[in-house]
């Protein structure tokens, strides 16, 4: 059977853990937090932990995508340079920080690894690359939402947790959109200050 990388797995399951347990605080603000409208928040409040586990196992795609393309990145890191951080970090900025730290990561070790699990063009994989970690630290303290959102909604993790165990990977990569242009990508920039 197919296993994820390990590092991909306890990212993947580490964020949806995240999600589930907002969601399962405040549902309108967990949908605020994570870009997603209530009714998908909802769903992922009752995902089981079978489900979770069977979709961080098998899939070699994170279960989340960068809010920001390559010019919204380059944009924020400018912007965070003028504002100087809190003393104690949220839980919010930690999580975030983690979502960033493991994105850059990826794009470290391998571009075109990280193009594909994260479904982000080339130009936005360089940034994330180039993203040193003072600066991820200083987006984080700016952010009022996730770094990165759900890259399925309810009816897509259906449909891959009904394939069996062993071709999850294959079929969700399969009906994938193309990876989006810088224009097209999210940016959904919200902030604090």
């Amino acid at each position: 059977m197919f296993t994820a990388p390990p590092a991909l797995h306890v990212t993947n399951l580490a964020g949806l853990i995240w999600l589930r347990e907002e969601c399962r605080h405040d549902l309108g603000h967990a949908a605020y937090l994570f870009d997603i409208v209530e009714e998908e928040a909802r769903f992922y409040l009752e995902l089981p932990d079978s489900a979770i586990d069977a979709l961080c196992t098998e899939l070699d795609l994170s279960l989340f995508v960068p809010r920001f393309d390559s010019r919204a990145l380059v944009a924020l890191v400018a912007e965070s340079r003028d504002v100087s951080g809190g003393l104690r970090a949220s839980h919010l900025e930690l999580h975030n920080l983690a979502g960033l730290e493991a994105l850059s990561d990826a794009c470290r070790r391998s571009t075109a690894d990280a193009v594909w699990i994260y479904r982000i063009n080339r130009q936005t994989a360089e940034a994330y690359r180039a993203l040193r970690h003072r600066d991820a630290v200083a987006i984080c303290s700016l952010l009022a939402v996730s770094a990165v959102v759900p890259r399925y909604d309810r009816h897509d993790i259906t449909r891959i947790l009904d394939k069996p165990a062993g071709s999850r990977a294959m079929f969700a990569a399969a009906y994938e959109p193309d990876i989006a242009e810088p224009d097209d990508a999210r940016l959904g920039i919200q902030l604090t200050h």
